[in-house]
This record gives C-alpha cells, structure tokens and sequence, in this order.
C-alpha cells in the first residue's frame, strides 16, 4: 500500500500548493511573506478578516478536501476491492489528523495574503461586492469550480511528470522511466 500512499500524498500536497515558492515577473515580489507591511495594514487586514469570512474561504477548502475520495480514486483504481478500502481509510484518518491545523493556519495566512495584497478601497469593494445576491451566487459557483479544476489537474498530473522527465531526460540524457521512478 506504501507504493500508492506516497505518490497520492505528493499530489495532495501539490494540490494544496506545497513545494518550493515561485517568483512570478510581474513587476513585483509575488512571495507574500517578503512584503513589507503598509503603513495602513491594520484597517487592510481587519477587511481582509470580513472578507475572506463573508467568502467562507474554509468551507473552500474543506469542499474541496470532502472531494479527496474522488481524487483518492486515480490513485486506488488499479487496487483490488479490499486493498482500495484499507487505501481510503487509512487516508482518511490521515486528512482528518491534519484538517485542523491547515485549516487555522491556511486562514490565517489567506487573511495576510489578501491584506498585503489589496488596498483598503480594493478589499471594501469587494466586501460590497460578494454581498449583493451575485457576488454570493460567483462565490458559491467558485467553490465547486475550485474541486473540479484540482480533479483536472489531479488527472493531468502524471502525464505532467511523464513530459517533465521526458525533457528533462532530453537534456541530461538519462532515462525518463528511471527518473519517474525516482520523482515518484
């Protein structure tokens, strides 16, 4: 079963966003933790609070987490009946032992990643606008869109690696099945 854990718990955590931080040229730091904090970031960070509350971000990620049986399900496929079921068992013990803590951690940095993001005038228009009717229809639609584009990418993933090794072998001259093995 250890051979399915871990290349099912490395995607988890790709989805979740763990790996290395990436530095995006866009004009600007994009790495949240080495933003200096403005002058006015008490008021940004109490509208940040509202806000990622009023869009219930955690009922986002537990949506999405609830979705893991669906995801753990590329992973157990070619598993016989029995093993399969101790696979999503185990695993969901394992989610449920972790769920607290990312979750409180997870909010907490949302809550920094958007009042270092957004001005105040930003983070009050889009308080006013997740509020009306619409806002909390988009809201609510993105919930579910966030699921469905992790099970996309979930699915993509292997043949993502498959095309990583190939060219990453290409140019190490190496073979991309040995590689593969070693990445997963």
């Amino acid at each position: 079963m250890l051979n399915k854990i871990a290349p099912w718990a490395c995607g988890v955590a790709l989805m979740l966003g763990a790996g290395p931080a990436v530095t995006l040229d866009m004009g600007a730091p994009t790495g949240f933790q080495d933003r200096a904090r403005p002058a006015d970031y008490a008021a940004r960070e109490a509208r940040a609070r509202r806000l990622v509350e009023s869009l219930d971000i955690q009922k986002g990620v537990q949506t999405l987490l609830a979705s893991m049986p669906e995801l753990m399900e590329v992973y157990a496929a070619d598993m016989p009946a029995a093993e399969r079921a101790e696979f999503n068992a185990f695993m969901k013990d394992v989610m449920a032992d972790i769920l607290p803590w990312y979750l409180e951690t997870f909010m907490e940095e949302t809550v920094e990643i958007y009042a270092t993001t957004f001005t105040v005038e930003e983070l009050d228009h889009m308080l006013a606008f997740y509020d009306t009717p619409l806002g909390r229809r988009i809201n609510e639609k993105s919930l579910r869109l966030g699921v469905d584009l992790a099970i996309v990418n979930e699915r993509l993933m292997p043949e993502v690696l498959r095309r990583m090794a190939n060219a990453m072998c290409s140019r190490l001259k190496c073979d991309p099945d040995d590689l593969l093995a070693e990445m997963l």
